[in-house]
């Protein structure tokens, strides 16, 4: 993946230990590619994307945040959906007709995870959960 993002600077903050997750390899790589792509997509071109790996209470937490503008509350309930667009106008702009998000939470959920958002103006984060066991 560093090919695909390396015009974009991305900061990677994991645990000094190791945390083996319970997850399909290919899968992975495509979730955190879908996710990257929304945040690099959805931010300003000279701020940070950051991926965060760390652990709590039995999972593996897997962030993807941004300094993006930002979803309203009222809409991120929906953000999973097949189809839902934040801003209608991308879809028309880039081709895509907003599944990213979807596969994501259809390919966590497959393999036992679960995805969770979190926004406010100016940051949004993803999250994946995952179980994991220390190596």
């Amino acid at each position: 993946m560093t090919d695909k993002f390396k015009h974009r600077a991305i900061n990677l903050e994991v645990v000094p230990f190791p945390v083996r997750i319970k997850a399909e390899w290919n899968r992975l790589i495509q979730l955190l590619s879908h996710l990257i792509s929304n945040a690099v997509k959805y931010s300003h071109v000279g701020d940070l994307v950051t991926l965060q790996l760390t652990q709590t209470s039995g999972w593996a937490i897997i962030q993807v945040s941004d300094k993006g503008d930002g979803i309203l509350l009222s809409q991120q309930s929906r953000i999973f959906e097949p189809l839902y667009q934040v801003d209608p106008s991308c879809a028309r702009a880039t081709g895509k007709p907003g599944l990213g998000l979807s596969i994501v939470k259809h390919l966590a959920e497959g393999m036992g995870g679960k995805v969770a958002i979190l926004s406010e103006p100016s940051q949004v984060m993803v999250a994946l959960l995952f179980s994991h066991y220390l190596l």
